[in-house]
């Protein structure tokens, strides 16, 4: 969608927040996997995650010949926070007997195909690192590609044991009719938005990303399921600020790279640094803001309450930089594929060398 291709770093947020949402409930799901005699894992969680545990809810008809479209059963898709929920309130008598071994099973990828990707990644880090060796030309597209793929191999490296285009799910409960008001009463109110649902759903506003408007039950697209409520929101800025830095670090690299124009590599410089500073500037305030409430013992709930409108409001130029930073980026690395030096045209040995491409 757009808007990973404007910010491939809320992807690799995403993926990071996804991660330790599977370890916020996974401690608690495996003691109670022990009681049961059954397994649970890391990837039993992110199989949850994903909406892999449903409630099944058989329509009633009394046609003894029922209709496909009436017989046809609706799923209640869960995460693993309503597991837990549905376990440890007795509703769920034991979790699913369903091993690590099938869940992959129904997996569409693996780690010898994942492990490919990476290494035709790594392979056009390799013909970069030779162009640099021999003094070629590089052109701003490449350094821009570099900047995706290294994104793309932690986003890799964050899910690697996460199962892949999985369409059948496990259905732990089947009921006839509707679902139990005392059952909706434990998995129907999910835990507070986190940061990275917030933000998706404001590119959503602005048309960056595409409308998705689910109910729950639904199957599970963009939520991020901490059990933990209070524990997403930190990690989930620092993640996306660290994602933006890395990104932004690597196109630092075309500093004295040619450009069209002076202008041109001047703007291109001053957008590498707005895209990689956010991450120390909120760091540093950050610190300030935490100093400040050390130091004034700034505890009651107006003083927090100023503290976060404050923190809101300065943040407004700088993400409005940063989103202005990033879009010159992507309309020079095109600009300037039409005025690359004639050296960027010579083909090295590792362009020669068979690989997977």
């Amino acid at each position: 969608m757009l808007l990973t291709f404007i910010a491939p770093e809320f992807l690799l947020a995403k993926s990071f927040t996804d991660r330790r949402a599977v370890g916020s409930s996974r401690r608690k799901l495996q003691e109670l996997a022990a009681e049961d005699g059954v397994q649970w894992t890391r990837v039993h969680s992110s199989f949850a995650n994903m909406g892999g545990f449903v409630i099944r809810i058989c329509n009633t008809t009394s046609d003894p010949r029922p209709s496909p479209r009436l017989a046809r059963s609706r799923l209640y898709h869960l995460v693993a926070s309503d597991v837990l929920a549905l376990r440890a309130n007795g509703i769920l008598e034991k979790l699913p007997p369903i091993t690590e071994e099938e869940i992959n099973d129904k997996s569409k990828s693996d780690g010898l195909v994942r492990a490919i990707v990476v290494v035709q990644i790594m392979w056009m880090m390799v013909q970069i690192a030779v162009r640099t060796s021999r003094h070629l030309a590089i052109s701003e597209l490449e350094v821009s590609v570099l900047a995706f793929a290294s994104c793309a191999i932690m986003i890799y490296l964050l899910n690697w044991d996460r199962p892949k285009g999985v369409q059948i799910p496990c259905t732990l409960i089947t009921y006839q009719g509707e679902i139990p008001e005392s059952v909706l009463g434990h998995i129907a109110a999910r835990h507070p938005a986190s940061t990275i649902e917030i933000i998706l759903e404001l590119a959503e506003m602005v048309g960056v990303a595409a409308k998705d408007k689910t109910q729950p039950g639904d199957p599970i697209h963009k939520h991020v399921s901490y059990f933990e409520s209070h524990s997403s929101r930190v990690s989930d800025v620092l993640s996306l600020l660290l994602g933006g830095a890395i990104f932004g670090a690597i196109h630092i690299a075309a500093w004295n790279f040619v450009f069209p124009t002076p202008i041109e590599r001047t703007l291109w410089r001053v957008s590498s640094i707005v895209s990689t500073v956010p991450v120390l500037v909120y760091l540093a305030y950050g610190i300030l803001l935490l100093s400040l409430v050390c130091c004034f013992d700034l505890e009651n709930d107006n003083a927090l309450l100023w503290l976060r409108i404050v923190t809101g409001i300065s943040s407004i130029p700088l993400c409005v930089a940063y989103v202005v930073a990033r879009l010159f980026i992507i309309v020079e690395i095109f600009r300037t594929f039409l005025f690359l030096p004639p050296s960027a045209y010579i083909a090295t040995w590792a362009s020669n060398v068979p690989h997977i491409a």
